[in-house]
């Protein structure tokens, strides 16, 4: 199920052979799928087609097409696009998924990714205009598109690794993006960690030719309220996530379940039994006597729905030996530790599956469970809520000003008083990528006074995405959607998916799912009852879980409150953490580059062992950021690692930056 695609375009001379040929060398089955150049354009896929079927024109030779379509992932709507283009009078009844994208385009435009439902990226030569256009689908994260626009031309490649094996892009790190990663956790499009590569935005088409490189948004959110009951809403998004997980489970190969034990990936299976799918095969990971653990609610799904369950037992020595693994995947440092399970899940599926589904999606859609904006809501529910949150915060600036606990009443009613989504933000450390206040707050931490100096006014405010939601809570919506989900859990877990040979597809990601939840109001997505506030509890995906498959679920495993899929990281790390040595995470290199305050690294990971600082997302960044730097920055040479993290950091103590 691997499919890939690279290429580029030269704006003054036929595109090079050459290059192209160190581009495939770095992607597995590349050789079986030939290089093919018309001109200034040549291109690689494993999906890829030139029918250039315009009304008189049924050819499909690269030469003689007038279009040519180049696609790494899926769309998973054809029956739908098929009937689209028949009615307009295009025979499209035997097309492939880039004959349907080639078609589009002759039909539409770049509006053409509108009309698209699925994981991908792609690339589009149009003969007629010398023009290479390059796309990603609204939801990105499961296929993202990089390129690399040169004096002479542009590369692009659905992963980073051809283009840095191109020879022709230097392996060097973008210092602006070092500060961001470590301010915000991410580094959002268009730069990427790596200096002269940038990413495609989710939805955006790029225009790559002779007189310059374009990239605008042509698909976005939309956030068009509709007027529906809630019954009638509840019948309206099962009925939405069926359709969306019947097309996705129509696969080449054999098809498998993600299940977590958690609402999303359990209602994935009750729909998948409901519409007679079999067999139901499921994946589970365990953490063994752990109390984050929660295979036993999984258990209980998969014997409910009848399922052919394997689970597969993870321990500290095996989770983390394989970073440096899970870091070559990924290609970019990753803030998120529930990277570790996520990738020796995919690697256990990808033995006995072509393809598997998963449960992302709702958490993103309807906002993640935290207490703050619960609070926040129901005091502003309040008759006159407003006034009195707003006089008692005028108050408490007057009283106990120097006091601890008058700080904290203070900051309380603060957040009360703040919008919804400001609640949100700060709640979730995404200040920073808003453009807030207290964006190199995490980064002063550890990253050295020169970088600091230079770069400390060049945080990118997310307000840099043209917004299609006009609330505030929306707003948060579809910067979650973009930040923590296609360029966090979505992209973590597609990238490994698709390095570890498996398609990955998200039914809750559906165009039509997706549209519809966010036309919903927020009470429809998260609660804010009394109850809720004195418990400290957020009821969250409140529409998903009331609705008649929901109920099909044990209750217990529908009453639950969610944990997540997070190993004990904190444990596991510190143990390790321990051997190696506090400055195990500073080498030579990284010293001599200058993006770190070596003593304050010491002095966090000193802590961090002795149980003084419970960071564990800090201590695991800079984990993933030295490997990192170890494996694509410092080493002569770009292949997959083979050594495990103790002696990666081992290597990285000795060894200078070449």
């Amino acid at each position: 199920m691997f499919s890939f695609l690279f290429g580029g375009i030269w704006y003054d001379r036929p595109a090079e052979r050459s290059v192209l040929e160190r581009m495939a060398s770095s992607v597995p089955g590349s050789r079986s799928h030939p290089i093919e150049i018309d001109g200034a354009f040549g291109i690689c896929s494993s999906r890829s087609c030139a029918p250039g079927r315009e009304q008189s024109q049924t050819s499909s030779g690269f030469g003689k097409g007038t279009v040519r379509v180049a696609l790494a992932g899926e769309i998973h709507n054809q029956i739908e696009l098929r009937r689209h283009l028949q009615s307009r009078n295009r025979d499209a009844s035997n097309a492939t998924d880039a004959e349907i994208v080639a078609a589009l385009y002759i039909e539409h435009g770049e509006r053409f990714l509108e009309y698209l439902d699925g994981g991908f990226a792609l690339a589009i030569w149009d003969r007629r205009s010398q023009t290479v256009l390059l796309a990603q689908d609204r939801t990105g994260g499961i296929r993202q598109l990089y390129y690399a626009i040169r004096p002479d031309g542009v590369l692009f490649a659905s992963r980073i690794l051809p283009i840095l094996a191109s020879g022709v892009v230097p392996r060097k790190v973008d210092q602006q993006s070092v500060v961001e990663f470590f301010a915000t956790s991410t580094v959002l499009p268009p730069r990427t960690m790596f200096k002269g590569i940038a990413k495609l935005a989710p939805g955006h088409v790029a225009h790559c030719k002779k007189n310059g490189f374009l990239s605008n948004r042509v698909h976005s959110y939309s956030f068009r309220p509709v007027s529906i009951d809630y019954s009638e809403s509840c019948v309206r998004l099962e009925d939405l996530h069926r359709d969306a997980l019947q097309r996705r489970l129509h696969s080449e190969g054999s098809l498998g379940f993600f299940l977590s034990g958690g609402l999303d990936s359990s209602l994935n299976i009750a729909a998948a039994h409901e519409l007679g799918h079999s067999p139901l095969r499921t994946f589970l990971l365990s953490f063994p006597q752990v109390p984050e653990d929660e295979s036993s609610w999984a258990r209980q799904i998969a014997a409910h729905f009848g399922c052919e369950h394997h689970e597969l037992p993870l321990d500290s020595h095996k989770a983390l030996d394989a970073i440096p693994q899970i870091v070559w995947l990924q290609e970019e440092p990753h803030s998120d530790e529930s990277s570790i399970p996520t990738y020796h899940l995919a690697r256990f599926a990808a033995a006995s599956v072509d393809a598997v589904i998963g449960g992302d999606g709702p958490d993103h859609l309807c906002c993640r469970p935290y207490p703050l904006p619960t609070v926040r809501g129901f005091f502003q529910s309040m008759p006159a809520g407003r006034f009195w949150c707003a006089s008692a915060a005028a108050i408490m600036r007057g009283i106990l000003p120097w006091c601890e606990p008058g700080r904290e009443a203070r900051r309380l009613l603060e957040a009360l008083n703040a919008p919804l989504y400001a609640a949100y933000r700060e709640r979730y450390r995404l200040h920073g990528a808003w453009g807030g206040k207290g964006a190199l707050e995490s980064a002063r931490l550890v990253l050295s006074p020169r970088l600091l100096d230079r770069y400390t006014e060049s945080i990118p405010a997310m307000g840099q995405f043209d917004l299609a939601a006009e609330d505030e809570f929306h707003q948060f919506v579809e910067l979650d959607l973009i930040s923590d989900g296609a360029f966090g859990v979505t992209g973590k877990m597609g990238k490994q998916a698709e390095g570890l040979g498996i398609a990955f597809r998200a039914p809750f990601l559906d165009r039509n799912l997706v549209d519809f939840v966010n036309s919903l109001p927020a009470d429809r997505k998260i609660s804010a009852s009394v109850k809720n506030m004195i418990l400290q509890k957020v009821q969250t995906k409140i529409l998903f879980r009331n609705g008649k498959r929901a109920r099909q679920l044990p209750a217990a495993v529908l009453s639950k409150q969610k944990q997540g899929f997070t190993p004990p990281l904190s444990n596991w790390l510190k143990e390790r953490l321990k051997t190696l040595g506090p400055s195990c995470l500073v080498n030579p290199a990284l010293r001599e580059a200058d993006y770190f305050d070596p003593l304050a690294i010491e002095r966090i990971v000193t802590e961090f062992i002795e149980g003084r600082m419970r960071g564990v997302v800090g201590i695991y960044m800079l984990v993933v950021f030295a490997v990192w730097h170890r494996i694509f920055i410092e080493s002569p040479v770009l292949e997959p690692p083979t050594a495990n993290l103790d002696s990666i950091i081992k290597q990285m103590e000795t060894v200078q930056k070449p």
